[in-house]
């Protein structure tokens, strides 16, 4: 239904994580087999068609998908808008071994905040504490770390990956003297009373944003007022 809808149709590289199986906008199942002759649709064929399955030229526009539940939807959506920020380009990704580790500190930070342990965190998510200690230093082998791991480990601390981002940015942007209004809008932390090393920290239940002083470890939900 996508291809179809779709003026020039394009395959979406958010489609290509297991994690998304369906549609938000149609609330249907992804298809990655042609409704005829049922075989696979590979990422990339030779000729490269999109919407024609390769194996037997069927218009794969015309396939039909099951409905997706308002809960498998629900559980989705979050991690769509994750991938989708993820593929986006930022100006900081120059140095990706820089940013490996930069990412690695806000996890640990934030683990250590809530007062975790490494072995806490690698038995809950099911993973070994070689995989976590290796995430948490910013390991570009990550000994056996997977995207999905690191899913699981923000998951754990009660974050998205889109906040642990969020706060590696606001890092990044520090070190490089920063964006004035993204230090000026952060709020003051009420233990140390400075507002530079303060970034998102993910939302309470009502969806409030929370904040996470780097400084003292301190998290905190400031009054509207003061925002």
């Amino acid at each position: 239904m996508c291809l179809a809808e779709r003026e020039i149709p394009y395959y979406s590289l958010v489609w290509r994580f297991c994690m998304v199986v369906g549609c938000l906008e149609r609330c249907c199942k992804l298809l990655d087999r042609c409704g005829p002759c049922k075989r696979p649709i590979p990422f990339l064929a030779a000729p490269l068609k999109i919407g024609v399955c390769p194996s037997c030229g069927w218009n794969l526009r015309t396939c039909s998908a099951e409905p997706v539940s308002d809960e498998v939807l629900r559980v989705m959506q979050d991690g769509i808008h994750v991938l989708e920020f993820l593929l986006a380009p930022h100006s900081c990704e120059v140095d990706s071994s820089e940013n490996a580790r930069r990412i690695g500190r806000q996890f640990a930070l934030i683990r250590r905040a809530k007062q975790v342990t490494a072995i806490q965190v690698s038995r809950c998510i099911g993973s070994t504490l070689t995989v976590v200690e290796g995430i948490e230093r910013g390991d570009l082998e990550r000994r056996g770390a997977t995207f999905q791991s690191y899913l699981k480990y923000a998951n754990y601390l009660g974050v998205t990956l889109r906040d642990v981002f969020d706060s590696m940015l606001q890092e990044w942007l520090d070190e490089q003297g920063g964006s004035t209004k993204a230090i000026v809008s952060n709020p003051v932390c009420p233990l140390c009373q400075q507002k530079r090393s303060v970034s998102k920290y993910g939302h309470n239940r009502n969806g409030s944003q929370r904040f996470l002083c780097r400084c003292c470890s301190q998290s905190f939900t400031p009054r509207a007022d003061l925002l």
